[in-house]
């Protein structure tokens, strides 16, 4: 422009920003991404938490699954290759909220330290791990019990909506399938039933059964061994809770054990 100074462009400087990523420590491959899955899922499911969801009968068998390929990020402890797979995403949300388990909590359980690896109590060589916390057990499963678990899940949901939470039955909050490897891992994360504050004295492995149910020589050498229906009999133990307690406790059973039966002869 004449007895001007012409406008030239003004180059603007941003400064990067850089995603926070969480890393999970773990000593098993496995474990490290677990905790990377669980992480990923939620955090999915709090992206919708306003929403109202009404679970529908495909809702039973749905899943979401991730695969991370050339991984590079907190390569220390997460492999290269993996895959994520979370079954029925919407019902186990639904149930966490039944048992009054917030997301968020149910993450910081299983995130914010690894899992711990305890001793297996029975003879189907699962694996069992408990949070940090000691407020949640994960527990392998075979693709057999995945199978009866989706089987029963309906009734099982109906079940714990019936009776609003109120129930002896296991309180399952989440099923995954990891796959590293090639090779496939499924996991089931339950409620800690030993996650009380007060000290614990004895524990007992009660099935209802006396066909081999007794501790061996070897579990009782145990600091804390875990006893069973026959070493309940013979040591004549008793469980003193009060009238209204032990109506409440028969009340749960017999619902629990109709249920049960039920869902055994679908």
């Amino acid at each position: 422009m004449p007895g001007g100074a012409s406008k030239g462009k003004v180059k603007k400087h941003f400064k990067a920003k850089h995603q926070k990523k969480r890393v999970f420590r773990a000593s098993d491959p496995v474990l490290s991404v677990f905790m990377w899955g669980v992480n990923h899922t939620i955090n999915e499911l709090v992206r919708h938490a306003g929403e109202t969801v009404l679970l529908l009968p495909d809702d039973f068998k749905a899943f979401s699954k991730i695969r991370v390929e050339n991984q590079y990020y907190n390569k220390e402890y997460l492999p290269g290759h993996f895959k994520f797979k979370e079954y029925c995403p919407l019902v186990f949300h639904d149930l966490r909220k039944r048992f009054y388990l917030d997301d968020i909590e149910f993450l910081n359980s299983l995130t914010n330290l690894a899992p711990e690896s305890s001793d297996s109590p029975g003879h189907s060589g699962a694996k069992f791990f408990t949070s940090y916390d000691k407020k949640l057990v994960i527990k392998s499963l075979s693709s057999e019990e995945v199978a009866l678990l989706h089987h029963i899940l309906i009734e099982y949901h109906a079940h714990v909506v019936t009776t609003e939470g109120d129930t002896l039955l296991p309180q399952y909050l989440g099923m995954y399938r990891i796959t590293v490897n090639s090779a496939e891992t499924y996991w089931m994360v339950m409620r800690n039933v030993f996650s009380c504050s007060l000290k614990m004295h004895k524990k007992y492995d009660l099935k209802g059964s006396t066909v081999d149910r007794a501790a061996s020589n070897k579990e009782k050498e145990k600091s804390s061994p875990t006893f069973k229906d026959n070493d309940f009999v013979h040591i004549n133990e008793k469980v003193y809770v009060g009238e209204e307690q032990k109506q409440k406790i028969l009340k749960a059973l017999e619902t629990d054990v109709k249920v049960t039966f039920h869902c055994c002869h679908v």
